[in-house]
C-alpha cells in the first residue's frame, strides 16, 4: 500500500478543470497507474486508488491518494504548472509500517470525506434478476451518524470516548461540505452527477484488526472513485 500527496498549483488550467469535476480527477489520477489509464470500470478497484481533495485553511490544494499498486506520477511532467512549484515532486510513502500497527485496541484519530446514501426503487427484471436502483442522500445528521456507526461495526472498530489522554476533543465531528460534481459519458454526450459530501473526524479504536485493515484497503462507502471513502489515519 501507498500514500501520495500531491500538492496543487491553482493557477493552473487543468487543475481548476480537476477540481471542479470529480470524474476528470479521476481521470488524472488513474494516469499514475501505468495500463488501461481508468478507461477499464474496473481498473481502479484493481489499482486500489482511494483519493481525497483537501482545500487547506491557507487555500492550499492537496490530494491525498491512496493505493495497493505503486504510482508513477512521472507524467506530470508533461502537465506543466500542474504542481505547486515549491513542491514540484509528488511524496509518496509505504503503508506496511503502518499496517503492522492496526491491531485491536489501537486508538487512532481519523479523517474520512463519506457519500452517506440509501439506495431506492430495487426493482424486478421480467427475468426476476433485481436490478440497483438509484442512491439517495441521506437526510438527517443523525442519518449520517447511524451510517457512520453501522459501517464502523462493520469495519472492525468503534467511535473511542477521547483522544490522548488530558486533551480535549469532540467524540465525533459530522460537517456538511459542499457536494461535489462531476460529468459523465462522452464529450457531446455527457450528464452531470452530483454527490454529497459528509465530512466525519474524531477518534476510533480497532476491535478487529483484519477487519479493520479491509475497510482502510478499500474505502468506506460510495462514490470512491470521486473522492470519497479514504480513511486518513494520525496515532495519538
Amino acid at each position: 500500500m501507498y500514500l501520495s500527496r500531491l500538492i496543487l498549483d491553482p493557477r493552473s488550467r487543468q487543475v481548476r478543470r480537476d477540481t471542479g469535476d470529480c470524474q476528470q480527477m479521476h481521470r488524472t489520477l488513474c494516469r499514475a497507474f501505468p495500463g488501461t489509464e481508468g478507461k477499464d470500470p474496473r481498473f481502479r478497484s484493481r489499482a486500489g486508488l482511494l483519493w481525497r481533495l483537501d482545500r487547506r485553511e491557507d487555500g492550499t490544494l492537496c490530494v491525498i491518494a491512496q493505493s495497493e499498486a505503486e504510482p508513477n506520477w512521472g507524467f506530470l511532467q508533461e502537465c506543466p504548472g500542474y504542481l505547486l512549484p515549491s513542491f514540484p515532486c509528488p511524496a509518496v510513502r509505504s503503508l506496511d509500517p503502518l499496517w503492522s500497527r492496526l491491531v485491536a485496541g489501537t486508538v487512532w484519530q481519523f479523517l474520512l470525506r463519506a457519500n452517506p446514501t440509501r439506495k431506492v426503487a430495487t426493482k424486478s427484471s421480467p427475468d426476476g434478476s433485481k436490478s440497483n436502483g438509484r442512491r439517495l442522500p441521506l437526510d438527517t445528521e443523525e442519518d449520517e451518524l447511524r451510517w457512520f456507526l453501522r459501517k464502523a461495526a462493520e469495519g472492525g472498530f468503534y467511535l473511542a470516548p477521547e483522544g490522548r489522554q488530558g486533551e480535549e476533543s469532540r467524540r465525533l465531528r459530522v460537517c456538511r461540505e459542499t457536494p461535489l460534481k462531476g460529468s459523465r459519458g462522452a464529450q457531446g454526450d455527457s450528464h452531470g452527477m452530483t454527490f454529497h459530501a459528509v465530512r466525519f473526524e474524531g477518534y476510533l479504536q480497532v476491535t478487529d484488526g483484519d477487519r479493520f485493515r479491509e475497510i482502510l484497503k478499500n474505502g468506506l462507502g460510495s462514490a470512491k472513485a470521486y473522492g470519497f471513502g479514504l480513511l486518513s489515519l494520525a496515532p495519538v
